[in-house]
């Protein structure tokens, strides 16, 4: 091995393989962060929000163990990517991207995200979720073009967009005609699981607009006895609830 004043001079087959190795390892922690996607809607879901339809200030994570949803007012869901169960996509005649993610909560109950991406990231964005759930996409033929070449499809046997998807203007409408009241939740100890009708909406501390009506709450942790009631909420109400959990024995 030659030497100079700056140290050891490598052949430039190594220099080459060194090369390779560092751009090898860039790649390897840049895909261990995950895929991030910042510039997403929230178009519909199993879980309740007050961040309007028309919001393009959500972001979308994906990663081989988890698929992050964090909404505009800092709510969060996380969705295990080996229960997702389908994928889907289509476009409207207003060239807007609905992807459909349906899943399996840890709970084992059924729910769903519909997220609109816009002309720049929807591609990635379905890559990226097929490379972490190994899914086809459901897709109509009049879309199929639009699908990224190598990703997997299967017919979208009713034709339609992903379930839920509807027009920015209609999902502005209908949040603005909808009528809303505030429940903060807590509980002691803190981080347990809130559902909310069944769905899982986060842990507490917690704070979320519900539509109006009577809705179920129960409050879930490990190691206590789950904690439940039945509210009502009125237009503009501002509902606060305390769970105090009892150890089991």
């Amino acid at each position: 091995m030659k030497t100079s004043d700056n140290g050891p001079c490598w052949p430039r087959s190594h220099n080459t393989f060194c090369l390779m190795a560092l751009l090898f390892a860039a790649t390897f922690c840049a895909y261990g962060q995950g895929n991030v996607f910042k510039h997403i809607r929230y178009n519909g879901g199993t879980f309740y929000t007050k961040v309007r339809p028309n919001d393009w200030h959500n972001q979308l994570t994906v990663t081989s163990d988890v698929i992050t949803f964090k909404l505009h007012d800092d709510q969060e869901i996380q969705i295990l990517s080996k229960l997702v169960t389908s994928l889907s996509y289509g476009e409207d005649s207003n060239h807007l991207y609905f992807i459909g993610i349906q899943y399996t909560s840890p709970k084992g109950e059924k729910a769903g995200l519909l997220v609109q991406g816009d002309k720049h990231n929807y591609r990635a964005m379905l890559e990226a979720l097929q490379s972490v759930t190994d899914l086809p996409i459901a897709v109509n033929d009049t879309n199929r073009a639009t699908i990224p070449l190598g990703l997997k499809t299967t017919p979208n046997v009713t034709g339609d967009l992903p379930t839920g998807a509807k027009s920015a203007a209609q999902l502005e409408a209908e949040a603005k005609a909808t009528q809303y009241g505030n429940v903060s939740i807590t509980s002691d100890p803190q981080d347990a699981d809130v559902l909310v009708d069944g769905t899982y909406v986060g842990i507490t501390p917690a704070s979320m607009d519900l539509i109006v009506g009577t809705h179920s709450v129960r409050i879930s942790r490990r190691g206590y006895s789950d904690w439940s009631r039945e509210i009502n909420v009125f237009v503009r109400s501002k509902l606060t609830l305390s769970a105090i959990l009892d150890k089991q024995k």
